[in-house]
């Protein structure tokens, strides 16, 4: 038995001494990079994406859509504006949704000669790093889930002001994610108070913010 929940100030799970013992350990070592993928990891993404997207004096540019005959010029119209702006192009990382990525993918052309294996991923473009984000992460405003209940936590897009992200390139000298406390705490079963089972507590205490003097260092494409 798993049982995850999570909310704004930390989160916790059980596993059931039962599996745990059965398997050796190996439920536990499945259970955990899980949760970090599937809990912890796209609540940090997007809180970071939306605080930075509303940072004041970042660039951003909307449009209703892009397409795959569109997707260049928007993302060199971003790479000039950061030239224009003096940012290091040394240090800057593209990041960019899913749907938009595959347009990338069919925006640069390949020539192809005898291979047998056609590879269309785009892992860097002029010299930017490409990070591919789901959607459901990628967004210009969150709420967040106090958690005042035992199953509450996690994310959702600002009903009010949220849009969503199609793509944004972060210079990375321009932010600052700190983690004060990323904490893990362990109670075995015997000292577990609320099922025969093994306890794990995950507390991360932290935030990110774009420093007043490197604004520029930030720009993002979002959808009207």
């Amino acid at each position: 038995m798993v049982d995850a929940r999570g909310a704004k100030d930390g989160r916790a799970f059980t596993l059931d001494r039962m599996d745990d013992d059965e398997t050796m350990g190996l439920t536990l070592a499945t259970v955990l990079p899980e949760y970090m993928r599937t809990q912890v990891i796209p609540e940090l993404d997007a809180y970071r994406f939306a605080k930075y997207a509303s940072t004041p004096g970042v660039s951003t540019t909307t449009a209703a859509t892009l397409s795959a005959q569109t997707i260049l010029s928007y993302l060199d119209a971003a790479k000039e504006q950061m030239d224009s702006d003096e940012v290091p192009r040394e240090g800057r990382v593209l990041y960019i949704s899913t749907g938009c990525y595959n347009y990338l993918c069919q925006a640069v052309t390949r020539l192809l000669a005898n291979e047998t294996v056609v590879q269309r991923d785009v892992s860097t473009l002029d010299g930017m790093p490409v990070i591919p984000v789901p959607q459901s992460r990628f967004y210009t405003a969150i709420s967040l889930d106090a958690g005042d209940s035992a199953d509450a936590g996690g994310f959702s897009k600002d009903g009010d002001t949220g849009k969503d992200l199609n793509f944004m390139i972060v210079h990375g000298p321009a932010v600052v994610q700190a983690a004060k406390l990323n904490a893990v705490k362990y109670f075995p079963p015997e000292v577990n108070q609320t099922v025969d089972g093994h306890l794990w507590q995950h507390r991360l205490y932290h935030d990110a913010w774009v420093l007043d003097n490197r604004v520029d260092g930030i720009y993002y494409h979002s959808k009207a």
